[in-house]
């Protein structure tokens, strides 16, 4: 659910209620496919630091 917020408040302008739903959803333990991180509905986010971070601890958890 997080990550369809996420998609749905970035589309609406709402990058930062974008953000706090993708980390809420890493937090709860979401690992979400590298696609969704290339997803176009993300791409207004892909510079903003908190995004990449989201990135990169996504693809640790998603190594083991």
């Amino acid at each position: 659910m997080n990550l369809n917020l996420a998609k749905l408040y970035n589309l609406q302008g709402r990058p930062q209620d974008a953000l706090d739903r993708l980390e809420s959803a890493v937090d709860e333990g979401l690992t979400f496919p590298v696609w969704n991180m290339v997803h176009p509905d993300f791409d207004p986010l892909r510079e903003d630091p908190r995004f990449q971070a989201l990135k990169r601890r996504t693809l640790k958890l998603e190594d083991g």
